[in-house]
């Protein structure tokens, strides 16, 4: 629900434009040696993080509650306090909620 994986599919085109699968990457690299890399992956990073679509968190509030739980260490949770002061005015998808999928569709 709040992963994903990116695999790399090496194909290949023979004379007869038929596509040849030659390897599958389950860790594919995404720099950027040529023009038609910046092409290739750029788009694919866009359409990566449009799928996934990542909520907007508070950095420093993240920081200092860790700080905060490393060093006080109390019985009972503040999970809830501390999750609406790193997501403020976002309620986290539940679970079992299908996820918002934009211009995409499940397969």
């Amino acid at each position: 629900q709040n992963s994903f994986e990116l695999f790399g599919f090496d194909v290949i085109f023979d004379v007869e434009e038929k596509c040849w699968l030659i390897e599958v990457n389950s860790s594919p690299s995404l720099s950027c040696d040529s023009h038609l890399d910046n092409r290739i992956k750029g788009g694919l990073i866009v359409d990566t993080i449009s799928l996934v679509d990542p909520i907007a968190y508070d950095r420093s509030a993240v920081s200092e509650i860790c700080k905060r739980r490393i060093t006080h260490r109390k019985s009972g949770s503040l999970l809830e306090e501390d999750l609406q002061r790193i997501l403020p005015n976002t309620l986290p998808q539940r679970n079992g909620e299908m996820p918002l999928l934009g211009k995409f569709e499940r397969i």
